[in-house]
């Protein structure tokens, strides 16, 4: 009977890891964890913040999407640089494509008419086998900008994120 315990113990830790590791991503070093997931016909989402954050309040956000009627990687980054530039024709963006042109990623700083905060914004879009059209990861840095630490962060990391971004491998997990 002990032995029987001690299993079902095991095993009912084993599960609850599975599913604590597929509600948690990890990026540049610091775990988001699964707050929000859609599935629709075009796109499947799933966002993920840090423990301590919500989505009125985050400052590091990270999603994944599944895009199924994309199909070029660099193509929809081309056409969410129009988009980008139709919302906030003074933000700048930087495309990096990868030689096989399976990859491509956009990064851009942007920011409200308010100018109550900037948001900097990485993109990946890639085939991934078993993925109808494109997976897209995203990473958000959302800051005040009155606040000069938040500016010097923004300043200090923005290119290793960017490298973070072109190395990213997520588990993909459109679940609640």
């Amino acid at each position: 009977m002990k032995i029987l315990s001690i299993l079902l113990l095991s095993a009912s830790l084993l599960f609850s890891n599975v599913v604590f590791s597929a509600s948690i991503i990890t990026f540049d070093n610091e775990a988001y964890t699964k707050k929000f997931t859609n599935k629709s016909a075009s796109v499947n989402l799933a966002e993920y913040v840090r423990e301590n954050e919500t989505f009125k309040d985050w400052t590091k956000l990270v999603a994944v999407r599944n895009y199924t009627n994309l199909n070029k990687p660099k193509e929809a980054v081309v056409n969410f640089a129009k988009i980008i530039k139709q919302h906030n024709p003074k933000a700048n963006y930087q495309i990096l494509e990868s030689k096989d042109g399976n990859e491509a990623q956009i990064d851009f700083l942007t920011w409200p008419k308010s100018l109550k905060y900037m948001e900097f914004n990485i993109h990946k879009y890639m085939k991934v086998e078993g993925y109808t059209g494109l997976i897209s990861y995203q990473f958000a840095y959302r800051f005040k900008i009155n606040e000069p630490n938040n500016v010097k962060h923004f300043k200090e990391n923005k290119n290793r994120w960017v490298g973070e971004m072109v190395k990213a491998h997520f588990k993909i997990n459109f679940d609640k």
